[in-house]
């Protein structure tokens, strides 16, 4: 057995204390110190050889139970170095990497030990994972936590010391404990009462803790690659030293952009497509959808925001960086045209919709304008996020509650409309247009086709008319809305197609 007096220099490199029901925090916040290695009885070798158990017989069972942590090392070891062609740890004297398992206070799961600055550790684990403050139990428990643990060792071989990207490495650990051990899904928990990511997504990356944001890595590996998170922490080793926060942005910036990748995107796209996306936790059942990134999600709740009522003109003054996004969800007062314009200063920035109704839908915000038709139950999300480290900017928001009643100005027919027939709009005499713009929506508010037709030659007697085709034989039978933008006056009809 080794024993091995470590001289303790370094604060802040403990990893993962997990402790549920109390308080979720690492032991990165509180610099909680390792000391020396744990002088245990007895040892037992992996089947595979590359780990050493240490415990004390202390209770019936223990022995199987060290037994089953080197099944679940062997395990994580086989997906992480084998499958997923992470590094191997740095090894120490002996090259076995040594698990202790111990009776740790209710709740703790388990930690990484730092054994020195070069990248060598060992793992504290609790002896049977018994007690009121664990979400999972027994011999689960055990191998999410070994899981999540050895992948900090790992971490280790790439980055020694966290710094201030240790949000980074919690992560990437809450993330793999789901890759090696799918049906436990403990991590779930952790998630959403781990970190206040679900409750306060707008905040700064690097300022949760991590154990809210496990989901980011399975966004990575379902829009790229399942290689994507070993590049990342490739890049993380050679461009820095981990001691700053900017280095891990870097790391990931310089991946998705770096054209030998070939993933062509940014931080900030993965980002605010992450959160849009999980705006929608919990609608699906199944990933037969284009939102879902991941089949977890229909356990998760969405990420919580602010709902605000709008019936009126509404100026949204938005201060966004390229580390956050930030989020503004509107619900109609009553079935409503809801528009968007943004102001010059738009640009740099990216600008998603997401509107949950019967029809859910995500769609790029452009930078001048944008329009739907919300009914009462929907909700409106605008989601931004800067390419810059700083950014103010405003909206101006427009809810118009429809008015579905016939008006004195234009007159539609015929209502209902068979498929084949041309639809004719006539106009009430003195009137003049320069330009007429068309929408048509379905019940549900989904925009199905434009037209601009053109210009209203002011008459004193006569009425004026245009007649366009707006349906078509691949539209449903149902009922639907014009929405006609004259000059800017919005006036919306309702008409009935049928096959």
């Amino acid at each position: 057995m080794k024993y091995i007096v470590i001289n303790f220099i370094m604060i802040s490199l403990l990893l993962s204390t997990r402790v549920c029901n109390i308080s979720y925090t690492s032991t990165l916040d509180n610099n909680r110190s390792c000391g020396e290695r744990p002088v245990l009885d007895e040892t037992i070798i992996s089947p595979s050889g590359s780990f050493m158990i240490h415990f004390n017989n202390y209770y019936d069972g223990i022995e199987e139970f060290a037994y089953n942590v080197g099944i679940a090392a062997d395990s994580s070891k086989t997906v992480i170095i084998d499958k997923m062609n992470f590094r191997s740890v740095v090894p120490d004297q002996d090259n076995i990497y040594d698990i202790y398992i111990e009776q740790l206070p209710n709740g703790s799961y388990g930690w990484n030990c730092p054994d020195g600055d070069l990248g060598q550790s060992w793992v504290e684990i609790d002896d049977n994972y018994i007690g009121t403050n664990y979400s999972t139990t027994g011999l689960d428990a055990m191998r999410i936590s070994v899981a999540h643990e050895y992948f900090h060792a790992v971490q280790r071989s790439y980055v020694p010391s966290p710094g201030q990207n240790s949000f980074f490495y919690e992560l990437s650990s809450i993330w793999i404990e789901d890759i090696i051990f799918p049906e436990i899904n403990d991590y779930i928990f952790f998630s959403q009462n781990g970190d206040d990511y679900f409750t306060d997504p707008e905040k700064n990356m690097n300022t949760y803790n991590g154990y809210g944001l496990g989901l980011y890595g399975h966004y990575m590996n379902f829009i790229f690659d399942d290689q994507i998170m070993q590049n990342i922490w490739e890049k993380f080793s050679i461009i820095n030293t981990g001691n700053e926060v900017d280095f891990i942005f870097n790391a990931i910036d310089s991946v998705l952009i770096d054209q030998d990748y070939g993933y062509n995107s940014s931080f900030v796209e993965t980002w605010i497509d992450f959160n849009t996306r999980n705006l929608f936790n919990g609608r699906f059942d199944n990933m037969q959808n284009s939102i879902y990134y991941y089949e977890d999600q229909k356990y998760f709740g969405p990420i919580e925001t602010n709902i605000n009522v709008i019936d009126t003109i509404e100026t949204v003054n938005f201060n966004i960086d390229n580390r956050s996004v930030s989020i503004k969800s509107f619900i109609p007062y009553d079935v409503s045209y809801f528009n968007l314009y943004n102001n010059p200063n738009y640009n740099d920035i990216i600008g998603l919709g997401a509107h949950i109704s019967n029809i859910d839908n995500i769609y790029a915000i452009n930078n001048n304008f944008q329009s739907d038709i919300l009914s009462s139950n929907d909700n409106f999300h605008i989601v931004y996020i800067s390419n810059n480290e700083n950014k103010e900017f405003e909206s101006n928001i427009v809810s118009t509650v429809l008015d579905l009643n016939n008006s004195s100005d234009i007159f539609i027919y015929p209502n209902p409309i068979y498929n084949g027939n041309n639809i004719t709009f006539r106009f009430n005499s003195g009137i003049q247009i320069n330009n007429i713009e068309l929408k048509l929506y379905n019940i549900n508010g989904q925009l199905i086709n434009v037209k601009k037709i053109g210009s209203l030659d002011y008459t004193f007697e006569n009425f004026n008319y245009k007649t366009v085709q707006l349906f078509n034989n691949s539209m449903q039978s149902g009922i639907y809305f014009i929405s006609f933008n004259l000059d800017g006056k919005i006036i919306n009809k309702k008409i009935t197609f049928l096959k």
